[in-house]
């Protein structure tokens, strides 16, 4: 019988199998999240999905696929991802979903094991309508509702009121103020409206009581009044309005909206100071010259992201250097970057230990595996340890392989490992490499390549930015970087799709 449910498409791109194509299919796919009121943690664990998914089949499947068709769709209350691509049926989706959990460490169950875990409810189709499909259950749809407390002591008004409102808010009724109490101590509520005369604690003692609590003191509040005692009611106290009974429909709906939208305004503004004084303390930066290196950065940040985290610290034998791309934007991509940073300064201060980029990936590995709050961070990252004779050694976690800069050509390095927390002890890999006189070697994140979701004039600008490092060999490192920025800037104009960083190195002497 063929399915009632019904089914709305609200995302579909077909993509390229491999690393340009999944950046493309996250860039398009962002905002569409965003505007659903998605919230952080789940939409950045589609987005890592996404990444994974579209890249596995292309990689290691026999014969890869060559393309993979992404959708988002709507089924009856719920959202599911669906990738359909055109390779051999892929065994690790089998298990992944359907037998045993593959091996983390596998080449091809990188981040597999991490996003199965995170949906555990997925279907796999292989040769469906002649390509293979995997649907993932992302969970319930969103439809954000705003919600507002009814507090009055007649019935009858709250029934009144609460079906004035009920067509655009979820409305919670409380004949006493005590039990408004009781919800707002375990729900959250964007606006009360409370009668003022109540028999036991009144509007009045409401308000003080919230007005008196971290948490709900700002909380939007109007009173409900008789006509003869409106202003002596509200003389003194911090309320957004008054409502004058008996109210009417227009009346009600027209104030809840403006302090509703006033509520909004004020909380983004805050928002908008919050975050530019974090991300102020966040940008990456790095002396001038670390030991026999010389150093340059470029970065900015995507409004106020704050996503990108670039910290050195001192070895007994000369300098690491971490770089990090935290996903997701804004005040959760933030903290985490703080509490990523904190946990990085805190290892890098412990003097026994003798760290290198794989001892300090593996050992970021195991917080992800293991702390509350790091445990809910997704993040690629790559160490870089520099010693005084010229040596460089590299480790990266899920991060884009950096580019070696010689006088004749660009290099991107064999770098690879998994994203941290899939594993405890992840086992990273080191690169060593000594660069000489005139090389250079350029770190950066991915938005320094990404063009929300054009995979072509993605390649095209990697490609003019590692030509634009090789044609500037010869001039000031500085200038170089740059001249780099530059040519950046000019291709994704005044607003990135992400978080951008590029870090320049070259050996002084």
């Amino acid at each position: 019988m063929k399915s009632t449910v019904p089914r709305q498409e609200l995302f579909r791109q077909t993509v390229g199998a491999d690393a340009v194509g999944a950046r493309a299919a996250r860039a398009a796919l962002q905002p569409l999240l965003e505007g659903l009121e998605i919230e952080p943690r789940k939409r950045d664990a589609l987005l890592l999905a996404v990444a994974e998914l579209v890249v596995n089949p292309g990689q290691h499947a026999q014969p890869p696929a060559t393309e993979v068709e992404v959708s988002l769709v709507r089924e009856g209350d719920g959202l599911r991802l669906e990738l359909r691509d055109d390779g051999a049926p892929f065994d690790d989706f089998v298990a992944c979903w359907h037998a045993e959990p593959v091996d983390p460490l596998a080449e091809s169950g990188r981040g597999l094991a991490l996003v199965a875990a995170q949906f555990p409810q997925a279907h796999y189709a292989p040769g469906a309508g002649g390509r293979n499909l995997l649907a993932l259950d992302v969970g319930p749809a969103p439809v954000p509702r705003q919600r507002v407390l009814l507090v009055d002591d007649d019935a009858p008004t709250l029934r009144v009121l609460g079906h004035y409102l009920d067509d655009e808010y979820e409305v919670v009724a409380c004949e006493s103020a005590e039990a408004a109490l009781e919800v707002l101590a375990t729900q959250s509520i964007d606006l009360v409206i409370s009668d003022i005369r109540m028999p036991g604690l009144d509007g009045v003692g409401l308000r003080r009581k919230l007005a008196a609590h971290t948490g709900t003191d700002t909380l939007p509040f109007l009173f409900l009044t008789g006509q003869s005692e409106a202003e002596a009611d509200v003389a003194g106290l911090a309320v957004d309005d008054y409502l004058v009974k008996p109210v009417s429909a227009e009346r009600l709906r027209s104030v809840t909206r403006r302090v509703l939208e006033r509520s909004r305004q004020l909380r983004s503004r805050l928002d908008e100071q919050y975050g530019a004084s974090i991300t102020s303390r966040l940008q990456p930066t790095l002396p001038g010259q670390l030991g026999a290196y010389r150093c340059s950065v470029r970065s900015t940040a995507a409004g106020h992201g704050g996503g990108d985290l670039l910290i050195n610290a001192a070895t007994p034998h000369g300098h690491l250097v971490v770089l990090a791309d935290l996903m997701g934007h804004g005040t959760d991509a933030k903290l985490h970057a703080h509490a990523l940073a904190g946990y990085l300064h805190g290892l890098l201060a412990i003097s026994s230990q003798q760290w290198t980029p794989a001892k300090l990936l593996d050992a970021v590995s195991r917080a992800f595996c293991e702390g509350a709050l790091l445990a809910e961070t997704l993040a690629t990252l790559v160490v870089m340890g520099l010693d005084g004779n010229g040596r460089v050694v590299l480790a990266a976690a899920g991060h884009p392989p950096p580019w070696r800069i010689t006088a004749s050509a660009s290099e991107p390095l064999d770098l690879s490992g998994p994203l941290p927390g899939l594993a405890g002890d992840a086992g990273y890999v080191e690169h060593s490499m000594v660069l000489d006189r005139g090389e250079r070697l350029a770190l950066y994140t991915d938005g320094l390549v990404e063009l929300r979701g054009d995979a072509n004039a993605e390649a095209e600008l990697a490609q003019q930015l590692a030509h634009t490092l090789v044609a500037q060999g010869g001039v000031d490192l500085d200038a170089a970087a740059d001249a780099a920025w530059a040519a950046w800037r000019d291709r994704v104009g005044p607003e990135p799709a992400d978080d951008a960083t590029l870090v320049l190195f070259e050996r002084a002497g």
